[in-house]
């Protein structure tokens, strides 16, 4: 009976014998959550037939294409993907000053409707740029100034006390990536690069960076792994594994058109999220 357990339900296990209720909790809401989406998948499958993507497919990018920061008005959970209709990838933010923002999922700066930012209008992309590339100290950038501060009362922006130990962790990651380039989370898991048994133990998917497709194709972040996109473009890394949260209703529908025929050639067949149905 034991030899018939799964890697990875044996390593469940291990988990919350370790850590008892907090694991259990954990594991419980993932399991859930993953419900949930299942049903939702299955909805779309319903609708979209095999043009319906995996929803935890984890594709490579060029991260220079990925130019604007998506911030939404509502959360978007990132267990599985969505199809969206609507005129959310259309809106573009065009003020003078740059975005206060640690966290895309719940930002720190209020819009009322999905918005996207470019990269250069974002202070944390700028600092981290600053730091890496110029050597400017992270108690000289704006990001640390306003981590320190506070950011925002109703919600903390740095995961400790000491805003330190999260900018030695920022070092820790770049390092990483200029000597390993940037990894899925599976492979990190995989080669022992990471000790991080404990975070999403069941889908290594969901701690991946998150991108949402709009309607002509063109892919923004949307969501969890700013830092290791931010690095990477300051890197001028050639591609990282992103998967897709969102994509466009029409997007999709273009998805589905080439499938059905794959003898409908165009300029676009080369585009990263096509390659599964061509």
């Amino acid at each position: 009976m034991g030899k018939k357990i799964k890697p990875k339900v044996k390593l469940i296990i291990s988990e919350i014998i370790e850590n008892d209720v907090q694991c259990i909790s954990s594991v419980l809401k993932t399991i859930g959550r993953l419900s949930i989406c299942e049903l939702r998948h299955f909805l779309y499958k319903s609708k979209w037939r095999g043009s319906f993507p995996d929803p935890f497919k984890i594709i490579y990018v060029d991260p220079s294409n990925v130019n604007y920061y998506l911030q939404r008005s509502n959360n978007i959970s990132n267990y599985g993907t969505y199809i969206q209709d609507g005129d959310w990838d259309e809106n573009y933010y065009e003020g003078s000053e740059q975005v206060w923002n640690t966290n895309p999922i719940s930002p720190t700066e209020t819009f009322s409707k999905p918005t996207q930012i470019k990269f250069e209008d974002f202070d944390m992309y700028s600092s981290l740029k600053k730091h890496f590339q110029d050597g400017v100290p992270w108690k000289e950038t704006e990001y640390y100034k306003k981590l320190k501060s506070g950011g925002n009362k109703q919600q903390p922006v740095h995961p400790t006390s000491r805003p330190t130990d999260y900018f030695d962790r920022l070092d820790s990651l770049y390092k990483s990536i200029k000597k390993y380039g940037c990894k899925s989370q599976k492979e990190l898991l995989n080669e022992g690069l990471t000790d991080n048994q404990k975070i999403r133990i069941l889908k290594p998917e969901l701690n991946e960076i998150c991108i949402s497709i709009g309607r002509n194709g063109n892919m923004m972040h949307d969501g969890g792994g700013e830092h290791r996109l931010c690095i990477a473009k300051i890197l001028d890394l050639e591609k990282i594994p992103v998967r897709v949260i969102v994509r466009h209703e029409e997007w999709q529908k273009y998805r589905k058109k080439i499938f059905d025929s794959s003898r409908n050639k165009t300029s676009r067949l080369n585009h990263p999220d096509l390659q599964d149905v061509i």
